[in-house]
């Protein structure tokens, strides 16, 4: 039997996250929300929703190494896309208002909440946030977004191979109609 739930404490109040399921857990990665501090450098936020339980709990932020160097975590942002294949999440993109708009994948470990930043090849693609991404087997797919260097909205689609970590853009064909296809008023 189906059910709404109308109100759960400690979630996150945010739009523009990014969010993966994983078994019956939900990871929520970042987000805006009006009236927070954005031109802060901090760590992303990482809220998880328990689907049984229906709790929220939020991780806590990553320690500096014992040298003190800082981690390896993506800083705050919005309209950034994620994507989940095998147990490791991708993030790509988004941005964030000290920032701008970012082209570093990251890594987050969904077992040990740990967070890497992947060696990759082939074509980058550009700084982008508002994009969307899927994935098709072992391959992340994203499409689209606003494109901080060259200052317009994009139509690219690019592919990630996590098998090879190698980068491709997909060369796309617009499709138009063969003349006399289909009838048409005239």
């Amino acid at each position: 039997m189906l059910r709404w739930t109308v109100h759960l404490e400690g979630g996150p109040r945010r739009v523009n996250h990014a969010a993966v399921a994983v078994g019956h857990r939900v990871f929520s990665f970042g987000g805006y929300c009006s009236g927070e501090d954005y031109e802060t450098l901090r760590q992303i936020d990482v809220h998880i929703f328990n689907a049984v339980s229906l709790r929220w709990t939020k991780l806590p932020p990553v320690r500096p190494t014992i040298r003190g160097q800082p981690p390896v975590v993506p800083y705050m942002r919005y309209g950034h896309s994620t994507v989940l294949i095998d147990d490791t999440v991708f993030l790509w993109g988004g941005r964030n208002d000290t920032e701008g708009a970012c082209n570093v994948l990251y890594a987050f470990d969904v077992n040990t909440h740990k967070w890497s930043t992947p060696r990759v090849l082939g074509t980058i693609p550009g700084a982008r946030d508002g994009h969307s991404a899927c994935v098709l087997g072992k391959t992340m797919y994203i499409f689209g977004g606003y494109e901080q260097l060259a200052d317009c909205f994009s139509n690219d689609i690019h592919k990630l191979d996590t098998s090879t970590m190698t980068w491709t853009l997909i060369c796309t064909k617009v499709c138009t109609p063969a003349l006399f296809s289909s009838p048409a008023p005239a």
